[in-house]
């Protein structure tokens, strides 16, 4: 029996169609709650969010483990938050983010370990948080950082294991350490290259970083 609960526009609880069936949106929904949808783990269906919808809550839509179908959100969208998407382990299909959003929420699209499509960030984008795109192992499709990022959070793109790109580099002194464009992810830390150089000039440099920062900074 289909139970969704929607407040003032807010969808708060979701219910799972039965194996096989699509999801039908109630109306009226302009904001979909936290965990609104999530440990939808067995759920594989194509699915796409109403245009209208303009934020989505922190885990809405985290640990679809088995999802591996085409999943859209429009461009009405402005705010995704924290661990939204997160736990995606089998999705492997085209998908965008709307280019209205400026802030990546913490753990956004963390675990897409089979992930490997083609996938940009949108250039409105200022704030990356932590582990934003963590443990995406296969991942190895072209993609830069757009130059509006301002700030990247610490494991934002940890686990990269299989991405080497013209516009990337790793280094040879530690397998922790991954260049894209500008910035530089040295195990937790993220940071642009002049960053990363002043932190090691403040106190912090060894001779295994020094080593490292002279192959990850050399150009492409």
């Amino acid at each position: 029996m289909k139970t969704d609960k929607v407040i003032n526009g807010v969808l708060i609880k979701a219910t799972q169609p039965e194996e096989g069936y699509p999801y039908e949106w109630p109306e009226g929904v302009t904001e979909i709650g936290e965990h609104a949808f999530s440990y939808w783990s067995s759920f594989n269906r194509p699915f796409s969010i109403p245009e209208g919808v303009t934020k989505i809550g922190e885990e809405a839509f985290s640990s679809w483990h088995n999802f591996n179908q085409s999943f859209t959100i429009p461009e009405s969208v402005t705010e995704i938050g924290e661990y939204t998407f997160s736990y995606w382990y089998e999705f492997n299909q085209p998908f965008s983010i709307p280019e209205g959003v400026t802030k990546i929420g913490k753990g956004a699209f963390s675990d897409w370990h089979n992930f490997n499509r083609s996938f940009t960030i949108p250039k409105g984008v200022t704030e990356i948080g932590e582990q934003a795109f963590f443990s995406w192992y296969e991942f190895n499709q072209p993609f830069s950082i757009p130059e509006g990022v301002t700030e990247i959070g610490n494991n934002a793109f940890s686990y990269w294991n299989s991405f080497n790109r013209s516009n990337s580099r790793r280094t040879e002194a530690t397998d922790k350490w991954l260049r894209i464009d500008n910035w530089v992810f040295a195990d937790c830390y993220s940071g642009t290259l002049e960053q990363l150089r002043e932190r090691l000039d403040s106190g912090e440099s060894t001779p295994e970083r020094e080593k490292a920062f002279e192959e990850i900074s050399k150009s492409f």
